[in-house]
């Protein structure tokens, strides 16, 4: 299925949008099955290194392990804080505006939703309690953040 709608995606950008987004979710879930232990930043993670990895491998580039993980984690670190699967669909939504910005212009309902998802996190932000948040979905990570 995945693959006829990369095909139909070429010449329908709306559904290249969903497929991007759906790989997303379709990732995410893999790892939440072979780590369910892993905290949902852990996974959200996960899902943005194997695609920027796959990305730089297609692009012949490499960046260093330490400096993508980095990189993993502040990405992420916006959408970790929301539940699944307003989680990685936000991450998906991302995705296509950092790697698709002509689907995001062609399809801006792509963009309103990303707005939707992430307006909660981008509130606590602004009043301070993204933290609070985050150590609540992320117990482990955040104790860890305080040594």
């Amino acid at each position: 299925m995945g693959f006829l709608r990369n095909i139909r995606g070429i010449f329908n950008t709306k559904l290249m949008g969903e497929e991007i987004v759906d790989r997303q979710l379709r990732a995410y879930e893999r790892y939440k099955r072979f780590g369910p232990h892993l905290e949902d930043h852990e996974l959200l993670a996960k899902v943005w290194l194997s695609r920027q990895k796959a990305r730089e491998q297609y692009m012949s580039q490499k960046t260093d392990d330490h400096t993508l993980n980095l990189l993993a984690f502040t990405e992420t670190h916006l959408f970790s804080v929301l539940d699944y699967p307003k989680s990685i669909r936000a991450l998906g939504l991302y995705t296509v505006y950092k790697e698709r910005l002509d689907i995001i212009e062609q399809h801006p309902e792509f963009a309103e939703e990303y707005g939707e998802l992430v307006e909660p996190a981008l509130r606590a932000r602004l009043e301070g309690t993204f933290m609070e948040w985050y150590k609540r979905k992320n117990p482990k990570l955040a104790a860890q953040m305080a040594e």
